[in-house]
């Protein structure tokens, strides 16, 4: 491990992100479903998210949040973004923004870590819920979900981003064929090959596909709270640290210059973290956009099939 690195590429901190507070009311911006929820799992901040991760030795951290909705811009990133400067006290912080992403110093050890913004985009594939992974984008970049699939990740790539295609075969997917075209045509820079939140089922039929093509398997937690972040991850060589840019990292991706490390999120931790908060979530998703979330409803639980295609 000594010439190696952990690098987290989708994850999630926790199901709500940082919440904002009323300027009026001075309380926090909540819905029920949120505040019901954060009495029993409290949403972090930055300090707890950062230090829990050079705790556990990640190198690399992508903070993703996840523009479901067209109503709803997701802030969350952009929040813990902006709270990286109460930490200067203790950690030394050299900010690119333009590429997404910030490098941490600790003071007390000069150990690095490099924290990305990322986001996870939900678009459309023939009528079903498409994810999609952004990584290394300014933190208060907006990119409109439930657009065409290929038109999404040829915007992100123009903004300079790392794209990879989100868990394909799951309820959430474009499916393993589609994934496999964006990739042959250039349009993502890779596919995620294991999700920790997906079913052992899926992860190992996706496992299979990108075997068959050559392909290394891109692993990652996806997972709904920060202390779940080290479940599974990828490994790249040590010098992608030393001198990071968002272009070294893409080439690193693209060159396949990782190793996944595989490890599935028990059920428990998938409904304590995912599951739950989502069930909470159902009766203001329904009252703030009905003909989104009944459409989502319909994908996830009558998902299209691919259609039979080969892609060169």
């Amino acid at each position: 491990m000594a010439n190696e690195i952990k690098a987290i590429l989708h994850n999630h901190p926790h199901f709500y992100g940082p919440c904002k507070i009323d300027s009026e009311t001075n309380m926090p911006e909540w819905s029920a479903g949120e505040w019901m929820y954060s009495l029993y799992n409290q949403a972090p901040n930055i300090r707890g998210i950062i230090e829990y991760s050079f705790k556990k030795n990640i190198d690399i951290l992508t903070l993703s949040g996840c523009q479901a909705h067209k109503r709803d811009v997701d802030k969350s990133i952009q929040n813990y973004f902006n709270q990286l400067s109460a930490l200067k006290k203790d950690f030394e912080i050299e900010y690119h923004l333009d590429e997404g992403f910030a490098n941490l110093f600790k003071r007390s050890s000069g150990k690095k870590m490099v924290l990305i913004s990322g986001c996870e985009i939900r678009t459309d594939h023939q009528g079903r819920t498409a994810d999609i992974n952004v990584i290394g984008i300014h933190p208060g970049t907006y990119i409109e979900p439930g657009e065409n699939i290929d038109e999404t990740v040829k915007k992100a790539k123009d903004l300079g981003a790392l794209v990879t295609v989100c868990h394909p075969n799951s309820a959430n997917g474009c499916g393993i064929d589609k994934a496999f075209g964006l990739y042959n045509k250039g349009l993502v820079h890779g596919i995620e090959g294991f999700n920790a939140m997906a079913s052992e089922t899926e992860n190992e039929e996706l496992g299979e596909a990108l075997k068959e093509k050559g392909m290394k398997i891109l692993a990652v937690p996806d997972s709904h709270h920060y202390t779940d972040v080290n479940i599974a991850y990828s490994i790249f060589p040590k010098e992608l640290l030393e001198n990071f840019s968002r272009e070294k990292l893409i080439e690193n991706v693209q060159q396949k210059n990782f190793e996944g490390i595989l490890n599935q999120l028990s059920f428990s931790r998938r409904f304590k973290t995912h599951l739950l908060p989502m069930g909470l979530s159902v009766p203001m998703n329904l009252i703030k956009n009905p003909r989104y979330f009944i459409k989502f409803l319909k994908s996830s639980i009558f998902p299209k099939k691919d259609e039979p295609k080969i892609y060169n």
